[in-house]
């Protein structure tokens, strides 16, 4: 996490401001303080995804990032809009088993008490989410991918041109290579 926050702040300081973001994670607590980090520093982010396979699930996740951004005093939800995010129900993995989640998915209503965001979050599906930030934007934006590249992946499914495009580099931190011999 620490070499993404570097890169992240060298980035800002070298453009003279911090350039656009979307955020794309399964909130699991390195997550977590990642983005806290970032929403103290870093005033131009664009949006923030929460991915249904991870280390949380896609409920908390959703929860936790509007919990973060609530504390932030920043806003996730569009104007006029009072519904619910479209979560991933489609295609659930399982993977990791629930119980294994618990911690994170109550992270910041039992570990970590914050309060709850009165407002609703966005209320497409984070794919489409990706591509509607990504055309509003007059810059190119970097992507901070820190969970399991499903919403990425799902954001070229629904419109490759747009996201190849107008996705200036693409941050990634977690995960394990398991690289053969």
């Amino acid at each position: 996490m620490a070499w993404v926050l570097r890169a992240m702040a060298t980035l800002s300081f070298a453009v003279g401001s911090p350039a656009p973001l979307v955020i794309d994670t399964d909130m699991n607590v390195d997550d977590m303080a990642a983005i806290a980090f970032l929403l103290a520093h870093h005033s131009n982010i664009l949006a923030i995804t929460v991915s249904a396979v991870g280390f949380s699930a896609q409920w908390s996740g959703v929860d936790n990032a509007l919990r973060l951004l609530n504390y932030f005093n920043r806003s996730a939800f569009q104007d006029g809009y009072l519904g619910q995010t479209q979560l991933n129900l489609q295609y659930p993995s399982g993977l990791p088993p629930q119980e294994w989640l618990k911690g994170t998915n109550e992270y910041f209503t039992k570990w970590v008490p914050i309060a709850s965001s009165l407002r609703p979050p966005a209320w497409q599906s984070a794919s489409q989410l990706i591509v509607e930030v990504l055309n509003a934007s007059e810059e190119n934006v970097h992507f901070l991918e820190l969970g399991p590249y499903t919403n990425l992946a799902a954001a070229l499914h629904r419109d490759a041109l747009t996201v190849t495009r107008k996705i200036r580099r693409v941050y990634a931190e977690g995960g394990r290579l398991k690289v053969p011999g």
